[in-house]
């Protein structure tokens, strides 16, 4: 389990199995036997896109946004969905999970940040930290829940983050191939 109550003591773990345990209420509910999908949602413009684009080749939906260290305002994301789930309904499912201790505890904290910012000369391993917790977290929640397929709004025009880089797609979707999850950008190469 990534995430057990005792590797996070005191109230940031508290909070963590809170969230932890409003996933398991949606999760829990997916029916094993239809088309279900995690998306990983942003509330933004392409996740958007690509849930709507995505929504008629599943049954179920669970659009997952990560509360993860210096995110703010992540409770946008639900302006997007509400209005996915008023046009899909049932099919759209939408969870917010705090996972800022599960980052810190596999990146470490800001000053671990700024010493690998001027030991590698690369300034977004912050940014890359956090992206490659949520991929860790998610593999868990599939895991946990038997979900077998998961979904980004990534797209090759937007390179302004690391983890739209066409290399670095085929790098993250090889980790979710080598947990037995199917991993893709489905609309990564339309023109939204």
């Amino acid at each position: 389990m990534c995430c057990p109550e005792q590797e996070f003591p005191g109230a940031d773990g508290k909070r963590l199995m809170t969230a932890v345990n409003t996933s398991a209420q949606i999760l829990g509910e997916l029916d094993p036997g239809a088309r279900n999908a995690l998306l990983l949602f942003s509330g933004g413009v392409d996740s958007t896109y690509t849930a709507a684009r995505s929504a008629p080749d599943y049954d179920r939906l669970v659009l997952l946004t990560y509360r993860v260290p210096g995110m703010v305002n992540v409770e946008a994301s639900t302006r997007s969905s509400a209005q996915l789930i008023r046009v899909f309904g049932r099919r759209f499912s939408h969870l917010i999970l705090d996972i800022r201790d599960f980052v810190m505890a596999r990146r470490g904290g800001v000053g671990q940040c700024l010493r690998d910012n001027l030991r590698y000369r690369f300034h977004y391993s912050w940014c890359l930290g956090c992206k490659m917790s949520m991929h860790l977290h998610t593999i868990e929640l599939c895991h946990r829940y038997g979900i077998t397929t998961v979904l980004d709004g990534s797209n090759e025009y937007d390179l302004h983050a690391l983890e739209q880089y066409r290399d670095v797609k085929e790098w993250i979707t090889r980790i979710y191939d080598s947990a037995g999850i199917h991993f893709s950008s489905p609309h990564y190469t339309d023109q939204t």
